[in-house]
């Protein structure tokens, strides 16, 4: 409700603001400045909120925060220009001017619209806010990330889908966010989705670590007879070993400062691309969740996405907690990085043979 409502009144109100106070080119010019300071928002606003998440009052709003500033201060600066190289009062014919406000002041509040609910799915607060995008996770029961709810009209997951789609192509460099954030708003919320108990949202940037993955010799089994495990159609299980290093966030640890690592397994995101084009971060990929972790000898203790896990400091008798994450990867895909909550990414190494996979931990 409080999502819908923010879009009509940020739609409503840019494109009567177009409508009263610009001309065609104007609200052209406006629309197109919007979708820079997008690029160069989505772009910088890691690097820059990675300086200050380690900073006591600052670390889980530091991504939210960056992102609001940069995109409002990019925007301003590229409306500035605009208004610069305008013909001042160019106008195009009386119809034709007043279709072309209220298309582009329409597009233009759906686009800042979309940047907004996107700010708003990066803080701590509690999932319901600005809408469940996952209701089964205010119900502590477990959650299906392959069936989101979506906002009216769904302008957040447009904005990403913008920026992703972008960044496969010129911009992409040596990583592409459609790896590094696919499905970006599902990430977001799931990361999220408890951020109203000690969960934190954030990590340190160099708490996590992958020394192998492999797939199971043998066929898995539940750990107890009321979690069975079940190979799920169309994957096969892959189990990756990952150490969550203790020491406090600002230190590049995972603890908070009471000594506790707390996390859902909705926070643990394995990024998997065809084993085509697995050589780099470029292009696109897909995303599993991990469905437990292996407790003894092909036995996986399986948890549900809300399930919470806590760890205290006795839990950390090397400096790090290892884990044998199971995840669900699809027959054609191969993992290729390992994410743990906001702000922590950590690369795959090729799947170990069955010569190779190391010894039960």
């Amino acid at each position: 409700m409080w999502a819908t409502l923010a879009i009509l009144i940020v739609v409503v109100s840019v494109t009567g603001r177009q409508y009263l106070k610009s001309t065609l080119l104007k609200s052209f010019m406006m629309l197109m400045s919007a979708l820079l300071a997008c690029i160069i928002t989505f772009t910088y606003f890691e690097k820059l909120a990675g300086i200050l998440s380690g900073y006591e009052y600052v670390g889980q709003w530091a991504q939210p925060g960056i992102f609001i500033l940069l995109f409002l201060l990019t925007f301003a600066i590229f409306v500035s220009i605009s208004e610069k190289l305008i013909i001042q009062n160019l106008i195009l014919g009386d119809r034709l001017d007043l279709g072309g406000r209220l298309f582009f002041g329409a597009l233009l509040g759906f686009f800042l619209s979309g940047m907004l609910l996107t700010a708003v799915g990066m803080m701590p607060i509690p999932a319901k806010w600005p809408y469940e995008r996952f209701p089964a996770a205010s119900e502590n029961a477990d959650i299906d990330p392959a069936r989101p709810g979506k906002a009216l009209l769904n302008p957040d997951g447009f904005v990403s889908g913008f920026y992703s789609w972008v960044s496969q192509g010129s911009l992409s460099g040596e990583k592409s966010f459609a790896v590094l954030h696919a499905d970006y708003i599902d990430q977001l919320h799931l990361n999220r989705h408890k951020a109203d108990s000690e969960i934190m949202i954030i990590t340190g940037a160099d708490s996590l670590r992958v020394k192998a993955a492999w797939e199971p010799p043998a066929a898995l089994k539940g750990a107890s007879a009321e979690n069975p495990f079940t190979e799920k159609a169309g994957t096969r299980p892959i189990i990756v070993r990952a150490a969550i290093k203790s020491g406090e966030i600002k230190d590049g640890g995972a603890m908070g400062e009471d000594g506790m690592v707390s996390f859902t397994l909705s926070q643990v995101r394995l990024i998997c691309k065809s084993k085509d084009n697995a050589s780099d971060i470029t292009g696109s990929a897909t995303v599993a969740y991990a469905r437990g972790y292996i407790k003894s000898e092909n036995a996986v203790e399986t948890k549900s996405l809300a399930d919470e896990i806590k760890l205290s400091r006795s839990d950390f008798s090397s400096g790090s907690k290892w884990f044998d994450f199971v995840f669900d990867v699809p027959i054609a895909a191969v993992p290729v990085l390992l994410e743990f909550k906001q702000n922590a990414v950590a690369s795959v190494p090729p799947l170990a043979g069955s010569d190779k996979i190391p010894e039960q931990l």
